[in-house]
């Protein structure tokens, strides 16, 4: 894989969190950057117990009847709308 590094003054243009476009001056796209994604922090034995608790059997029971999610059809109607065809 190439590397390319930059500069101080840009690093502040790449602090995004999605997929973005990266275009020279006259709006031609270059490529695309993708930002690393920051695993999530262990969880301490305290903050796991605490998740384990908010478990119960209603929560679950609930969880499992909440039926499906959203069909693909929304899904990719809601895609357009944000991203466009």
């Amino acid at each position: 894989m190439n590397a390319i590094t930059v500069p101080a003054g840009m690093v502040a243009l790449f602090r995004v969190n999605e997929e973005t476009q990266v275009c020279d001056e006259t709006g031609r796209v270059l490529g695309f950057y993708t930002p690393v994604q920051t695993p999530l922090p262990e969880l301490t034995d305290e903050q796991f117990e605490w998740v384990a608790k908010q478990m119960t059997p209603e929560f679950l029971e609930a969880s499992l009847n909440s039926g499906v999610g959203r069909s693909p059809s929304q899904i990719i109607a809601d895609l357009q709308r944000k991203y466009g065809k």
